[in-house]
């Protein structure tokens, strides 16, 4: 049993989407959902690689917003106290941990 297909995503206009198409939660502010929840339809047998593919598309999806948008881009402070916008790899790392979390949860479920 895999859990999945249980938050939809589509356009706001659709009163039971959950998540756009950025992988954002209608209503709350800086949460996106990457995982199997938001697929329409279970994927095959063995959903892993699905979600591997997914989460790159999502890590796409947040790089883009964030090297183009530098506006809104979050800053952290290194130990020289020099302020960097996060890097590709650093949101990409990010979205593999929530997966991997995630996947730790459906697995000791």
């Amino acid at each position: 049993h895999h859990a999945c297909c249980t938050n939809k995503m589509g356009p706001a206009t659709d009163d039971m989407a959950v998540i756009n198409n950025n992988f954002e939660v209608y209503g709350v502010e800086n949460l996106r959902v990457v995982d199997l929840s938001s697929f329409s339809k279970i994927p095959g047998y063995f959903p892993l690689s699905s979600l591997f593919m997914y989460s790159e598309k999502a890590a796409q999806v947040i790089i883009d917003k964030y090297t183009d948008d530098t506006e809104h881009c979050t800053n952290i402070v290194d130990d020289h106290h020099h302020h960097h916008g996060l890097s590709g790899g650093q949101i990409a790392g990010i979205v593999l941990g929530c997966v991997i979390a995630a996947l730790l949860i459906l697995i000791l479920m």
